[in-house]
């Protein structure tokens, strides 16, 4: 007799990109706090340091406060304290893995903020990135990057 695919042990991700500094904790638990009562992880793709773009490639930014992007400003994870925190303690309960999603999910003329040439600017915002995310959430072993947009140049 054959086995059915459901019988077999199915593995699901659920991968939330955008987490950023204006992330609420409340919206979280609303999306996921039925997951995480019946034990079943999400992947938070957290961007390290978000900017505040008004020019952005739908016409507004759509994980930044309108007022908030009047000028372009960085918005580091680890300055809001409370959402760090929060993240902080589902790390440790086994209930959220964190990823790097880019460093401060920018758009440039050239496209997507990991789509370039310049090997010492990956690394750098790789490593600026990295660094916020181990600051603001100490708990995390987070090791898997998610380039913006899923696009990343062949030197990454």
């Amino acid at each position: 007799m054959r086995q059915s695919p459901l019988s077999r042990m199915i593995t699901v991700i659920i991968r939330d990109d955008d987490i950023n500094y204006f992330t609420s904790p409340e919206a979280l638990e609303v999306i996921y706090g039925e997951c995480w009562k019946n034990d079943i992880p999400t992947c938070c793709a957290v961007i390290p340091a978000v900017l505040s773009q008004k020019k952005y490639y739908l016409g507004y930014n759509p994980f930044v406060p309108f007022q908030n992007t009047v000028t372009s400003h960085s918005y580091p994870l680890d300055a809001n304290k409370t959402l760090c925190g929060y993240l902080d303690e589902k790390v440790r309960k086994g209930l959220i893995e964190v990823c790097m999603h880019g460093f401060d999910h920018s758009l440039t003329r050239n496209g997507a903020e990991f789509c370039t040439s310049d090997a010492s600017e990956v690394k750098m915002r790789a490593n600026k990135g990295w660094d916020i995310l181990l600051k603001g959430i100490p708990s995390t072993q987070a090791k898997v990057f998610i380039p913006p947009f899923n696009k990343i140049s062949g030197i990454a």
